[in-house]
C-alpha cells in the first residue's frame, strides 16, 4: 500500500513543508561553540600523549527548555553513531535519557538500554558500575550522555549523585548531564564539584545587545528563505522580530516549533502566514501549557452561537497586541519566570529537608 495514500487533499503539502522546516539546521553561534565543547570533552578518553586517557570528568549542559540541549546531543550522536567493524560494536557515544522518577536502578537501565544490553537481574552497585566500565570498554565508549538530567532532583537524589560519582571513579569514560539550569546545584553538596569541566550554557539570543538582536534576527532571515512560500514574509523586520522574541524567549527551539506550527496551519487551511495567525498559534501552543479554561455549561450555542473568549485576551498577546504593549508583556513573563523560579527553589529544599529527616529517623 503506497504510504501517501488515505490522506486528506493537500495535508501531504503542508507536512512537507513544515518538516524542511523542521529538519533543516539553523546556525546557531552558541550551538557551534557547544558543539565544539562536546568534542573537545569526548578526546580526554583517547590516550593523546602516548600514556593514556584523562580521568573521567563529568561536563554540565544546561538551558531552558527549548534552548536545543537534546537537539546538541542527537547532533553529537549521529556524529559519532555506531559502527560495526573487525572489533565488534563501537559506542563512541551513549545517548541515554535519565528516568522518571529518577532512581539509581532506572538510571542503570537507561545505560544498558542505549548500550543495546539487557540489565543483570541479580546485581549491587559495585558489580554493575564495574559491568558497565566493561561494556564501555567493550564497545569503545568515549562518551557517555544523559539527558533530562533535573530528573535527578526528586525521590532519589542522593543515591542517584553518588552513583554517579562512583561511575567517574571506575568507568573509564568521559560523561555530560543535560537539563534545566538546577542541576548546577550537584556542584555542590555530593562530591562531583570536583570531576567536573567548565559549563555548556545554551543561552538565548540577547535581544538588548547589537550582536545578540542582528544574530537573531539573522536567523529569522533564514527560517524566512526556508519557509517556501515564494514571497518573504518579513520575519526580520522590527516589530514583527520583536514579537517573535517575547513570543519565544529567544530561544531557536521554541522559534522553530512556532514557525512549524504556523506554516502547517497556513498550507493546510490557504491562510496567510501573517502575524494574525502567529498569534492563533501562539496561543493554541500556551493553551497545552496551562490550565484548562472554565467551561460555561449554561450556554446553549444553539441559541446564542457566541465565540468563546481566547484563553489569553488581544492585550497580552505578543502578536495581536499594539506595538507599544510588546514591552509590557515581556516584563510580565520575566516576572512570573522568577516568582515560578523562586517557588521551585523553596519546593525543592523543603522536599530535601523531609528527606534528611526521613534519613536521621531510619
Amino acid at each position: 500500500m503506497n504510504e501517501l495514500t488515505g490522506y486528506e487533499p493537500g495535508e501531504v503539502a503542508a507536512a512537507t513543508l513544515a518538516a524542511r522546516l523542521e529538519n533543516g539546521i539553523i546556525p546557531h553561534p552558541s550551538m557551534k561553540t557547544a558543539q565544539k565543547a562536546l568534542r573537545m570533552h569526548q578526546l580526554r578518553s583517547l590516550p593523546l600523549d602516548g600514556r593514556g586517557p584523562q580521568p573521567g570528568h563529568l561536563l554540565m549542559l544546561t538551558g531552558a527548555p527549548g534552548a536545543g540541549k537534546t537537539t546538541l546531543l542527537r547532533q553529537h550522536k549521529r556524529q559519532f553513531d555506531d559502527v560495526r567493524d573487525e572489533d565488534g560494536l563501537r559506542i563512541t557515544a551513549v545517548l541515554a535519557e535519565m528516568p522518571s522518577p529518577c532512581t539509581k536502578k532506572g538510571v542503570v537501565e537507561a545505560i544498558f538500554r542505549a548500550m543495546r544490553h539487557e540489565v543483570p537481574r541479580d546485581w549491587n552497585s559495585a558489580d554493575i558500575i564495574e559491568e558497565i566500565a566493561n561494556l564501555v570498554q567493550k564497545h569503545h565508549t568515549l562518551l557517555i550522555m544523559l539527558d533530562e538530567a533535573d530528573r535527578i532532583f526528586g525521590v532519589d537524589t542522593e543515591a542517584v549523585a553518588k552513583f554517579l560519582v562512583s561511575l567517574l571513579n571506575v568507568v573509564k569514560a568521559q560523561f555530560v548531564l543535560a537539563g534545566a539550569p538546577r542541576i548546577l546545584n550537584l556542584n555542590t553538596g555530593y562530591g562531583l564539584e570536583r570531576r567536573t569541566e567548565e559549563d555548556i550554557v545554551l543561552a538565548p539570543y540577547r535581544w538588548d545587545t547589537s550582536e545578540g538582536q542582528r544574530n537573531f534576527r539573522a536567523l529569522l532571515e533564514v527560517f524566512d528563505m526556508r519557509l517556501g512560500l515564494g514571497a518573504p514574509v518579513g520575519l526580520k523586520e522590527f516589530d514583527l522580530a520583536r514579537r517573535i522574541y517575547v513570543a519565544t524567549g529567544g530561544h531557536v527551539g521554541i522559534v522553530s516549533k512556532l514557525l512549524v506550527a504556523t506554516l502547517r496551519r497556513a498550507a493546510e487551511g490557504g491562510l496567510a502566514f501573517d502575524r494574525k495567525l502567529l498569534g492563533e498559534v501562539w496561543m493554541d501552543l500556551r493553551r497545552k501549557d496551562v490550565e484548562q479554561e472554565a467551561i460555561d455549561f449554561d450556554c446553549d450555542v444553539l441559541l446564542n452561537p457566541a465565540k468563546p473568549q481566547p484563553s489569553v485576551p488581544p492585550s497580552q498577546n505578543p502578536f495581536l497586541c499594539k506595538s507599544e504593549k510588546v514591552k509590557d508583556i515581556w516584563v510580565a513573563q520575566i516576572e512570573a519566570a522568577a516568582r515560578a523560579a523562586a517557588d521551585a527553589e523553596a519546593q525543592r529544599r523543603a522536599r530535601r529537608r523531609i528527606g534528611q529527616r526521613s534519613v536521621a529517623k531510619a
